[in-house]
């Protein structure tokens, strides 16, 4: 009987670690913005690299999309059209370009 609740144990276990990552994210956070209340994060898929917005407020992903040099404007007019300009946009560009 010992036995067995240790195998249940282990399974549980094992099965929390490896559902760890899908339940928390383990995409990397590279800025933080707040805009007209809401916070938004711009990340980085860590599967497929795609950049994204997180809208942490409604819980959408905005905007993936694999960005290079030449289409870090088309990302950008993105975001903008989702969360407005303005400075927000401006530290978004800045970290999209840091990461590349």
């Amino acid at each position: 009987m010992h036995l067995k609740k240790s195998i249940v144990a282990l399974m549980v276990a094992c099965f929390l670690a490896l559902s760890a990552g899908i339940v928390f994210g383990d995409n990397p956070v590279l800025v933080s913005v707040r805009v007209d209340g809401d916070t938004y994060k711009l990340k980085i898929n860590s599967d497929n690299g795609k950049f994204f917005v997180r809208d942490v407020s409604g819980g959408r992903r905005l905007c993936a999309m694999w960005v290079t040099p030449q289409s870090v404007s088309t990302f950008l007019a993105c975001v903008a059209a989702e969360i407005g300009g303005g400075d927000a946009v401006n530290a978004i560009e800045n970290a999209v370009k840091k990461a590349m």
